[in-house]
Order: C-alpha cells, then sequence, then structure tokens
C-alpha cells in the first residue's frame, strides 16, 4: 500500500525531474560519469567543477520536488539557501569553461566558426537559466511562478545532454554534426517544451503565462546567439580579441 502510494504521488514535477536526471546522466556517461569505461580523454579541472555543479542542480530540482510533494515545504525553504550557491556555481564554472576554451582554441586545432558557435550557444544556456531561476527566486512566494521558473531552469540545461545522445552511434540522424545537434538539441528542447504545455493545459485550460516568456527566451537567445551572432565577423572577433 505504501508503495502504491509513493507511486501515485510522482506528479508532473517530480516525473520531470526524474527526467532530467536520466538525461543527464545518459547524455554524459560517456564523458563524464563513466569515462573510464570508455577511455575518454582526461577533463581539465575546470570542467569538472562545472560537472559537479550541473550534477547537483538537476539532483536537487529533484529533492525539491519531492519535498513539496511530500508538504515539508519548511526544508524545501531551507535546502533551496544552498540552491542558491549551486546555481552560482554553475553559472561561474560555465563562464570558466568558456574561457578556457576561447584561451586554448589556437592549440585544441578548432577552427574560428566552430568555437563560435559553442561560445554563443551556451551563452544563451547560462543567459537563460541565469533568467529562469532568478525569476524563480524573486516569485519563490508565489508557487505556480516560482516551480514553472525552476522547472524552465533546469529544463534550459537540457539541451546540452541531449545533444550529446544525439552523438551515441545508434542515434545519429546525419552526417552533418550541427544538423544532428541541433536535431537532437533544439528539437529534444521543443519537445520537453511541449511537454510542459499539454500539462499546463490539462491542468489550467492553457500554457502558464511563464511557457511563453521561456520558450521566446530559449529559443529566441539561441537562434539570435548562436544563428545570428556566432557566424558573424562580430561574434568571431570578440572570441579572437578575448583570446
Amino acid at each position: 500500500m505504501n508503495t502504491q502510494t509513493s507511486i501515485k504521488r510522482i506528479g508532473f514535477y517530480q516525473g520531470m525531474a526524474i527526467l532530467f536526471v536520466v538525461l543527464t546522466f545518459v547524455g554524459f556517461a560517456p564523458t563524464y560519469f563513466l569515462r573510464p569505461l570508455f577511455d575518454a580523454r582526461p577533463l581539465p579541472l575546470t570542467f569538472h567543477i562545472h560537472g559537479l555543479f550541473s550534477t547537483f542542480w538537476v539532483l536537487l530540482f529533484l529533492l525539491q520536488s519531492f519535498l513539496i510533494t511530500s508538504d515539508n515545504i519548511s526544508l524545501h525553504r531551507r535546502v533551496g539557501i544552498f540552491g542558491t550557491f549551486i546555481a552560482g556555481g554553475f553559472l561561474l564554472s560555465g563562464l570558466a569553461i568558456l574561457y578556457y576554451l576561447i584561451e586554448g582554441y589556437p592549440a585544441n586545432g578548432w577552427e574560428i566558426g566552430f568555437l563560435s558557435a559553442i561560445v554563443w550557444g551556451n551563452i544563451a544556456i547560462l543567459t537563460c537559466f541565469s533568467i529562469f531561476w532568478g525569476g524563480g527566486l524573486a516569485f519563490r512566494s508565489r508557487p505556480e511562478i516560482h516551480k514553472h521558473l525552476m522547472l524552465f531552469a533546469t529544463l534550459s540545461m537540457m539541451g546540452q545532454p541531449l545533444t550529446r545522445l544525439g552523438q551515441f552511434d545508434f542515434f545519429i540522424l546525419s552526417d552533418v554534426r550541427p544538423v544532428n545537434d541541433a536535431i537532437f538539441g533544439l528539437g529534444g528542447l521543443f519537445v520537453l517544451f511541449l511537454v510542459v504545455a499539454i500539462y499546463d493545459v490539462r491542468k489550467l485550460g492553457r500554457p502558464h503565462p511563464t511557457f511563453w516568456l521561456a520558450i521566446s527566451l530559449q529559443f529566441g537567445l539561441t537562434i539570435i546567439s548562436a544563428m545570428l551572432i556566432a557566424p558573424t565577423e562580430f561574434g568571431q572577433n570578440l572570441i579572437r580579441f578575448l583570446n
């Protein structure tokens, strides 16, 4: 009886949190979580730190969703304090990785166009996360807005593991890597947003107002940064300047 009750209490946010954890683990298993099994190349310390903060965040979102389900609001709020440090660590370590890539790109043999797409695309991700997470903090006294924005903050991180899933041999749909990355990264994000919209329609009769904000920012900033800025002389010259 207790097991059945627990299963029934796993609602939408808990299910999404579990999905985020699975996507993160599977997507980064070859290059991070299960590196020894895949003979992956060594990672710089900066990548390890960012990986830890990313993992902590998705696990924190999972924990917080179950604390709400169990009506443990006071512990949920206390744990949320640690979330501020984890989110800050995720953002700072993400910026540190971008600096590492920019500083070392000539030695890596990367073309500036490829690096520019990576850098500007990740800037979009970090910006979206910052806005959603910051909004979630600002509206923590309004549960419906708060939980939607924290959901979108975590969802905004999923483009990376989804992209890496698309690089598995049995998932490759296009021999052109940027096309394949877009199919799984952007396409996967769109599917996740669609799932949220369907949930909102079933529960509220329409998508929550934060949904339109989130999907507009996520795809708007991605298109502007990775597709409109990254290929330009301005976008690439800025990277050369920082180098």
